[in-house]
């Protein structure tokens, strides 16, 4: 048995069998492209299609996960509209004449190695946005001109339809978007942060999430796990007696959240008769739907700094 630690973005408890997430790679060329007129037309095609799929993507965030995950996509749509990202693609084409791929490619690393260098966490942490749209624009590229398994992404090992813990070394936000949320029992990233759209997800859902876990990798692939949201640690193959420790406190978070889910609707009375207003505080206004699902009185203190 061996212990890791990351960073806990949910208190909570996962026990099951890892699946690594192995990411597509995609392959694109430098050459020179005569015909530019026919680039620039493929590239449009690639980006009408990339707003259309965002936009699916917005609406399964939006029922499965609340508006703070429909937002991200939403400015997914956004960027891909934008002038100056767009025009810029454009101008590599159009004046270097480089093809579609190299152009979506090297601006839009250009742009996540720009941002991602920022001091600010949470802007740092948008760099996935680009990196995700680009992929989007590349793996739409890359099916047009017949590519095989353009952008097809996968688990190591068999396949199971059983729930799993994924591990990863990140999880854009289409990629954790399109994940069946019925098997995900909790994940590991080896980057990520608790800004980002895997933490924005798995606090909307209720699942155990471990970023920054450096010691993640493909060898953890069909071993048993423990994610301990609580002190923010991994357990790879651990022993039978910590499983059932962890399937006993496991067991208890849970009779806990029922238990309190039995209280909604019941006044906050002191034993003497008085009346106390719990509030709740939150950092994003899509929250307000947890404050009135938790029975809350209001909202006490809103952090407006993350706006």
């Amino acid at each position: 048995m061996i212990k890791v630690e990351g960073k806990s973005i949910l208190k909570g408890i996962a026990i099951g069998t890892i699946k690594v997430h192995i990411r597509a790679k995609l392959e694109v060329s430098d050459e020179t492209v005569e015909d530019k007129k026919a680039e620039l037309m493929r590239f449009e095609k690639a980006r009408k299609k990339s707003i259309a799929q965002q936009d699916e993507l917005r609406n399964k965030a939006l029922r499965e996960s609340g508006e703070a995950s429909a937002a991200v996509f939403e400015s997914h749509i956004m960027m891909l509209s934008d002038a100056e990202l767009i025009g810029a693609i454009r101008n590599m084409m159009e004046h270097q004449h480089k093809s579609a791929e190299y152009s979506v490619k090297t601006i839009c690393d250009i742009c996540s190695r720009s941002i991602s260098g920022m001091n600010d966490t949470y802007i740092r942490s948008r760099s996935a946005d680009i990196d995700d749209i680009s992929k989007s624009l590349l793996h739409n590229l890359l099916n047009d001109m017949g590519a095989k398994d353009a952008g097809k992404t996968s688990y190591a090992g068999e396949t199971s339809a059983a729930p799993v813990i994924l591990v990863a070394f990140d999880l854009s936000p289409s990629e954790i978007t399109r994940l069946d949320k019925d098997l995900l029992l909790g994940f590991i990233t080896k980057e990520g942060s608790s800004n980002g759209h895997p933490a924005i997800f798995a606090r909307s859902m209720n699942i155990p999430g471990i970023v920054q876990c450096e010691a993640a990798c493909a060898e953890w692939d069909g071993k048993t796990a423990i994610i301990d949201g609580y002190h923010s640690c991994v357990y790879i193959d651990p022993s039978d007696e910590l499983i059932t420790e962890f399937k006993k406190r496991r067991e208890e978070e849970i009779a806990s959240a029922e238990y309190l889910k039995s209280l909604k609707g019941l006044g906050n009375t002191t034993i003497d008769g008085t009346e106390i207003r719990v509030s709740a505080n939150i950092a994003d206004p899509a929250e307000i739907e947890a404050v009135w699902a938790n029975d809350a009185g209001g909202v006490g203190l809103f952090r407006t700094e993350f706006i």
